[in-house]
This record gives structure tokens, C-alpha cells and sequence, in this order.
């Protein structure tokens, strides 16, 4: 098909963009100022576009229509609306499109104040080096992925939920057009006030995200962030944090130039991890990235096979067998004084030959699979 971007520059325009363009659609569009690094991103998408707003620049064989959510775009000013009006195309905001889109996945969202493009981006890289190919979408530019959005094969499709509304319009947050099958939040804590002024305004779509929220399905959050254990109270969920918590969090956290911690599971398995990343928070982002693809069964606690789960094998002290996912993150950018948030880091993954409960803990046996099977994009 052929859909054309009106207001293409934007992270999530351009992300879903990617995502089509991936899938073999053919992508063109607009926008009033295009600049470095976005500029360079579409061009390497090798995507179609042009400054400004001209309505004769429209192709005439557009099936689609992606409308920003930007001022500019309205349509009392914006010529370029007015005549995707008048030719009576299809229009939709992106997240309205995102959600339909991928409705015939498994769509897991992964929302927050902070830290949910630094988790999408982390656990789409590690699914990838698992072997699997999930569909992404990330509304920041990661190191370690090519591309901000991609359809891919599997069942899986990571979004990045953004609490913000579509547009004056459409005073919805955004992720609550994604209707997920499975849900992680990672942090919660006022922001956005132009749109929300108190944080009970801020939490409210959050708390309707939760409940929309199958009842089996999946809930993956933040236990430091008590909103977040108030507005969950009286349902499942699967914990996760820096320090100690009831689920999985970080144990004998050592600092340095490759910062090394042991990853405790509910089940009491204490897995050794390593990352280049600095900060505190990106040890909760990787906490948190491997207690939501354990929960999927994305990948597996109980050590798998490396030629199951794609880890690659690297020389390690005697009895243990060592595996690592090999992002591509360069040490260089990984060591920045100040981290982007939106680098998916090199993570290394050490497993233990029979990963090691804690003493007096019962290990729960893990029935998730390694890796996700092959399917056909949404």
C-alpha cells in the first residue's frame, strides 16, 4: 500500500513510518522543517519527502493518510489536510494507526514517566539476538537497532506507550489506542503538566491502561514507584527494581567501568549480568527488560541451550558456562558521561551451568520458550 505522512518528522511518525517501510509499503510525506538527525534518519529509510506543505506534492495514488498531532496541522491552517479531505482518502492519527495495525499481534506495551524507550529498545535487541524477530516500535533513536520501528515476523510486537495525548483533538493518551495483550510500566511520576496538572489527572490514564488490562495477561512494573503499587492493588503483577522487592531486582551491585550485578528472580535463580551503561536507572532498565521477556518467555531463566536461545558462548571461570547477547552498541558510545535515554547498551547474560537459587528458596520451574516462533506480520 501507499500512505503518505502528513507531519513525517515527528518520533513517532517517523517510527511508524519505519515500520511500514520495513513491511515493503510504500512510504512518502511532509513536514515544515526537517532537520539533522531526523533528516538523515529518513533518507536512509530511503523515504520520500519534501519541505513544506504543497497539496499538488501529494502523490495521486495514496491509499492512507497519517496525520501529526502538531498545531500545525490543523485544518484551518494546513493546505495539505484540506486536500487529503477533499480527495476523501482514509485518515488516521499514528497511534490510532499503530494499534490497528498491529491488532493481529501480541502487542506489548511498555509505558512510564521515563526509562520505556531505553526498556523497548533493550528487549527488542535481545529478542533479536535470541534469534527471534519481534516487531518494534521506539519513539527515540537506539543504538543498537538500524531503525526506530520495524513489522518483523514473529508474533511480538514491542511498543513504546506514550502517555501524551494524540493531538487537541484527541485528548486520549496515546497508548490508549494500543489495547495490550501484555503491559510494563516503568516508572510513575508526574509530568506533562500542560495536559495534566495534578498527578491524579496524570495517573488517570495510566490507572485505565491497568484496567483495561486483561486479567491473566501480563503486568510488569516498577516497585519503587508507589502510584504504581496503589493503582495495581487487587490484581497480578509481576514486580521488578534496582533494590531488593517482591520479584526481580539487582543483589551485589558492583560499579565500574563494565558494571556487574546478579539478577534475582522470583524463582531465587541469581543470574550474573554485566553492562557498559552508567547509572543506577539503566541497572533498574535491564532489571526490568529481563523480568518482562522471562514473563513472555522470550527468553528463559533456567539457562537454555546457547544454540536454542542464539547467546554466544565466551571463556569463564570454571563451572559456569557464560553467554552473552552481543549488541552492537560500540564501547565508545556506551561509555558516554551522560547516556542517551533511548541506548539499547551491550548487556552480558552470565548463566550458570545449573543457575543457583538462593539459600531456603524453592526454584519455580520456568514452562516459557527460549525463543518466539515464526508467524506472518500484522
Amino acid at each position: 500500500m501507499n500512505y503518505y505522512f502528513l507531519g513525517i518528522a515527528g518520533a513517532g511518525m517517523s517510527a511508524l513510518a519505519s515500520v511500514l517501510a520495513s513491511e515493503g509499503h510504500t512510504v512518502s510525506g511532509s513536514d515544515d522543517g526537517v532537520f539533522a538527525p531526523i533528516s538523515d534518519y529518513l533518507d536512509s529509510l530511503m523515504v520520500n519527502y519534501h519541505l513544506g506543505f504543497d497539496p499538488a506534492l501529494i502523490p495521486e495514488d495514496i491509499d492512507v493518510a497519517i496525520v501529526g498531532g502538531s498545531a500545525k496541522l490543523a485544518l484551518a491552517t494546513n493546505p495539505e489536510l484540506a486536500e487529503i479531505l477533499r480527495r476523501g482518502l482514509p485518515r488516521h492519527s499514528f497511534p490510532e494507526f499503530l494499534g490497528r495495525h498491529a491488532a493481529s499481534r501480541q502487542r506489548v506495551v511498555i509505558a512510564g514517566s521515563f526509562g520505556k524507550s531505553t526498556v523497548t529498545a533493550l528487549a527488542a535487541v535481545l529478542m533479536r539476538e535470541a534469534g527471534a524477530d519481534p516487531g518494534y516500535f521506539i519513539g527515540a533513536a537506539p543504538l543498537d537497532l538500524a531503525t526506530t520501528g520495524h513489522g518483523g515476523a514473529d508474533p511480538i510486537f514491542l511498543i513504546e506507550g506514550d502517555e501524551y495525548i494524540v493531538g487537541d483533538a484527541d485528548r486520549r493518551s496515546k497508548f490508549a489506542l494500543y489495547a495490550p495483550d501484555a503491559l510494563m510500566i516503568t516508572s510513575l511520576v508526574h509530568d506533562h503538566l500542560n495536559v495534566f496538572p495534578t498527578m491524579a489527572e496524570y495517573e488517570a490514564p495510566f490507572a485505565e491502561l491497568i484496567a483495561g488490562l486483561a486479567p491473566d495477561a501480563p503486568l510488569v512494573c516498577a516497585h519503587a514507584f508507589e502510584p504504581l503499587r496503589r493503582l495495581t492493588e487487587g490484581r497480578g503483577v509481576v514486580w521488578y527494581g534496582r533494590d531488593p522487592c517482591p520479584g526481580y531486582f539487582a543483589r551485589d551491585v558492583e560499579i565500574g567501568e563494565a558494571t556487574r550485578f546478579d539478577l534475582i528472580t522470583p524463582a531465587a535463580y541469581a543470574i550474573p549480568l554485566e553492562t557498559e551503561l552508567l547509572g543506577a536507572h539503566n541497572i533498574e532498565n535491564i532489571v526490568g527488560a529481563a523480568a518482562l521477556l522471562i514473563e513472555l518467555g522470550a527468553i528463559d531463566e533456567a539457562a537454555p541451550e546457547a544454540a536454542d536461545a542464539g547467546w554466544t558462548r565466551r571463556p569463564s571461570p570454571p563451572g559456569s558456562r557464560p553467554m552473552r547477547a552481543s549488541a552492537r552498541a560500540t564501547r565508545r558510545r556506551a561509555r558516554r558521561s551522560t547516556p542517551s535515554p533511548c541506548i539499547s547498551p551491550p548487556v552480558r547474560w552470565w548463566w550458570c551451568s545449573s543457575p543457583t537459587p538462593s539459600a531456603g528458596a524453592t526454584p519455580r520451574p520456568w514452562s516459557g520458550t527460549t525463543r518466539c516462533s515464526p508467524a506472518s506480520p500484522g
